[in-house]
């Protein structure tokens, strides 16, 4: 008894009609084609009881007695279904053969795979291994840069939190010189081009230029007790600016409120600034300049000066100023008389 053959359906034969049996297998009888015959004995079995087997490897026919099947056997085998195969007598060993092959190479096809499967995942981990031991390294050196970039941060901010302190301290140490020069020369004005004395002892040059800007005081109707105290900057070929020491602060505000009526002259008076004040006013002088030709250019009227340390418009200060006087008053709104309902 082998493996049943692969075409179930000519297992046996021996019925007159075709059917099915209960394993799925067909019954059939052919009388004329020489199917029927059975390959060891070459008899050809016509009759409805005959019973006959197909090998399943070389598709030849065998019947009950030259195949050695008893009943119960050949009962068996037609209704196993596809749990039982059959081989004649020559093909038997080559079948068995075959399988045990089959057996064999699904074997070792097992093996390889289970065999690759291994040495994948050893590759895998060796490669995972790698990456880690790669990426480890990575973070290692982003740490170490990190820690480089903190220490260097740490150090410049050491670094700006010393000069900061170091400017400060100089900031603090220079507003305290600038507001006691600013105060050592709160009294004094500066007044140019007053012509320079020709005379050669310092008293009579003293004396005359003390005269002149008495005079020039009494023009601006500003007379008050002043001292002559120097002539600023190196002698050339232009007069030096006067410096004077006005007794009362009063008269020094007096001077400069008046000093305006010196316009359409060469001379002109101004506060005796530190240079840090004359920096700042050299500013401020460039800026009122770019204002003014800007507005010239566009067209617009406008006037730019320097007042309490700002470039305003004062064009446009008056243009507010008219339009706030000549803005009509608001009536109060009236109250709307009640709906009827």
């Amino acid at each position: 008894m082998a493996p049943k053959p692969k075409d179930a359906s000519k297992r046996r034969k021996g019925s007159d009609n075709s059917k099915k049996n209960q394993d799925g297998t067909t019954l059939s009888q052919n009388v004329n084609n020489g199917d029927d015959k059975c390959k060891q004995c070459s008899k050809i079995f016509i009759n409805e009881g005959d019973k006959l087997v197909e090998c399943e490897r070389c598709e030849g026919w065998e019947c009950q007695s030259c195949s050695k099947m008893s009943d119960l056997e050949y009962q068996a085998l037609s209704q196993s279904g596809s749990r039982m195969h059959w081989f004649c007598q020559s093909c038997n060993e080559e079948a068995i053969s075959a399988v045990k092959t089959s057996q064999l190479i699904e074997t070792k096809c097992r093996q390889y795979v289970r065999e690759m499967k291994e040495e994948l995942l050893e590759h895998i981990e060796e490669k995972i291994d790698k990456e880690l031991d790669s990426t480890r390294l990575e973070l290692q050196q982003v740490k170490e840069e990190i820690c480089g970039v903190k220490h260097q941060i740490a150090n410049q901010d050491m670094q700006a939190a010393r000069i900061i302190e170091e400017k400060m301290a100089d900031t603090a140490q220079m507003n305290v010189s600038e507001i006691q020069e600013r105060n050592a020369r709160r009294n004094n004005l500066v007044i140019f081009n007053i012509p320079e004395s020709n005379k050669v002892e310092p008293d009579d040059v003293k004396r005359e230029d003390s005269k002149q800007v008495e005079d020039i005081l009494q023009r601006i109707d500003a007379p008050c007790d002043f001292n002559v105290l120097m002539r600023v900057g190196k002698k050339g070929d232009a007069p030096r600016p006067v410096k004077i020491r006005i007794k009362e602060e009063a008269d020094r505000t007096n001077i400069l409120k008046s000093a305006k009526k010196l316009k359409g002259s060469v001379i002109f008076i101004n506060k005796d600034m530190t240079p840090l004040e004359r920096a700042e006013h050299r500013k401020l002088v460039t800026e009122r300049k770019r204002r003014q030709e800007q507005s010239d250019t566009q067209g617009l009227e406008a006037h730019w000066i320097i007042r309490r340390g700002q470039v305003v418009n004062v064009m446009r200060s008056e243009r507010s100023q008219r339009a706030a006087v000549d803005k009509p008053q608001e009536e109060p709104p009236q109250e709307n008389p009640p709906q009827e309902v």
